[in-house]
């Protein structure tokens, strides 16, 4: 099984969701773009 998302509240999901913050600034900072075939969580800010 996959673990996409912390289920409890504390460090884990602090720090899950300053990841999700970071890698959305440097996709829009340096214009990333998904170049796979699998979507990604930070794929809804594509151009």
């Amino acid at each position: 099984m996959v673990k996409y998302w912390p289920n409890n509240k504390g460090i884990e999901l602090n720090n899950a969701v300053v990841n999700l913050f970071y890698n959305t600034r440097k996709k829009l900072r340096y214009n990333l773009s998904n170049q796979t075939g699998y979507y990604l969580y930070i794929d809804i800010l594509n151009n």
